[in-house]
C-alpha cells in the first residue's frame, strides 16, 4: 500500500478534530470569522516544518499559478461552506454530506488524471451516494441550509483535490499552502470589512480558533504528503476513517447520538470506502486481516477482464511513483 495512504489517514484524523473545534465555536460566530483566524495560524505548522529547501520568499513562486489561483478561489468558498455545516447541523449529518467528496474526487481522477478504475470500485462509489441519500433522506424531512452547503462543499473539495494532485508534483509545499492562506486571509478580511461583521474574536474563541489553525495546519502538511506519495484514488477514500471521529466526537462531546439511519448510512459509507481502494494481486490484505479481502476477490472474479487490465497497467504506475519518489529526492 503507498505510504500516501497513511499520511491521507492521518490527515483527515487530525481534521477531524479541528471540525470538532469549529462545532464548538457555536452558530453565533460567523464563518468568515472563523475561516480568516483559522488560516492565519495554520502557517504555523507549514512554516516549522517546510524543508530547508524551502524559504519564504518561495511562497508565490509558482510553475502554475493559474492552478494555483483557482484552488484558492475554491477553497475559500468551501471552507465558508463547512464552517456553517458543522454550526447548524448535526457533526454525523455534516460528515456524511462530505464523505461524497471522494465519490467526486475518484471520478474526476479517472476523467482528469487518466487514473484506473474498475468494476468493485465503481460499485464502492454507488453504495456511497446511496448511503448519503439514506442518511440525508431527501423528500422524507425538512432540508437546511447546512444540508446544502455541505454538499456544495464536497464537489468544490473533490475539484481541489484534483488540482492538489496535478500541482503537488511540481510546486513546493510552501507555495501551493501560501497561496490558499493568502486567498483565505484577504477574501475573509473583505466580506467581514464589507459586511460589517466582527473582525476581533473573545479570547476563549481565539484559542480555539488558534488550535483549530494549527490542528488543520498539520493536517494541510499531510494531506500534502498524500498527494505526492499516492494516486489520488488512493488518497481519496481514506476520508472514510472520520466516519469514527464524527459519531465518536459526536456522541462524547456535543450528545449527539446518531439515528438509525445515519449509523446504517455510516456504516454502508465505510463499505463503500474500502471497496474504493485499488487492489492489486500481490498486496496484502488491509490491516492484516484476510477475511476483509473476501469483496474484493468476489468482484475480482467477476470482472476477470477489466481487472487484468488494471493490473497489467500496475507495474507502470508503480514506476512513475518511483520515479516521482526519486525526483522529489533529487
Amino acid at each position: 500500500m503507498p505510504v500516501g495512504v497513511y499520511f491521507g489517514l492521518a490527515a483527515y484524523s487530525v481534521y477531524a478534530y479541528g471540525d470538532a473545534l469549529i462545532k464548538s465555536l457555536g452558530a453565533g460566530v460567523n464563518p468568515f470569522l472563523i475561516a480568516f483566524w483559522t488560516a492565519l495560524f495554520s502557517m504555523l505548522p507549514v512554516v516549522l516544518t517546510r524543508p530547508k529547501s524551502e524559504r519564504l520568499r518561495d511562497m508565490f513562486r509558482s510553475e502554475a499559478p493559474k492552478r494555483l489561483h483557482l484552488r484558492g478561489i475554491l477553497s475559500f468558498v468551501a471552507v465558508l461552506c463547512v464552517v456553517y455545516s458543522f454550526t447548524h447541523i448535526p457533526l454525523a449529518e455534516a460528515y456524511a454530506l462530505l464523505f461524497m467528496t471522494p465519490v467526486f474526487s475518484t471520478v474526476l481522477s479517472v476523467i482528469v488524471l487518466k487514473e484506473k478504475m474498475t468494476p468493485g470500485r465503481w460499485a464502492g462509489l454507488a453504495l456511497g451516494f446511496a448511503a448519503v441519500v439514506l442518511v440525508v433522506r431527501p423528500g422524507f424531512r425538512e432540508l437546511q441550509l447546512g444540508h446544502i452547503t455541505a454538499l456544495s462543499a464536497t464537489v468544490l473539495a473533490a475539484i481541489v483535490s484534483i488540482i492538489l494532485r496535478q500541482v503537488s508534483q511540481t510546486e513546493k509545499r510552501i507555495t501551493i499552502i501560501g497561496y490558499s492562506v493568502s486567498y483565505a486571509l484577504v477574501l475573509n478580511a473583505v466580506a467581514m470589512a464589507g459586511l460589517g461583521l466582527q473582525f476581533a474574536p473573545t479570547p476563549m474563541q481565539m484559542l480555539t480558533l488558534a488550535a483549530v489553525g494549527t490542528i488543520g495546519g498539520f493536517g494541510n502538511v499531510l494531506i500534502i504528503q498524500a498527494a505526492k506519495n499516492a494516486p489520488m484514488a488512493w488518497v481519496a477514500p481514506t476520508q472514510y476513517i472520520q466516519i469514527v471521529w464524527a459519531v465518536t466526537l459526536g456522541a462524547l462531546v456535543f450528545a449527539e447520538i446518531p439515528g438509525p439511519f445515519t449509523l446504517v448510512g455510516l456504516l454502508i459509507m465505510a463499505l463503500s470506502g474500502y471497496l474504493c481502494f485499488p487492489s492489486g494481486g500481490n498486496r496484502s490484505p488491509v490491516g492484516g486481516f484476510a477475511f476483509l479481502s473476501a469483496p474484493r476477490r468476489f468482484w475480482r472474479r467477476n470482472s476477470t477482464a477489466s481487472v487484468a487490465g488494471a493490473e497489467a497497467d500496475a507495474p507502470g504506475e508503480k514506476a512513475a511513483d518511483a520515479s516521482e519518489v526519486r525526483r522529489q529526492a533529487d
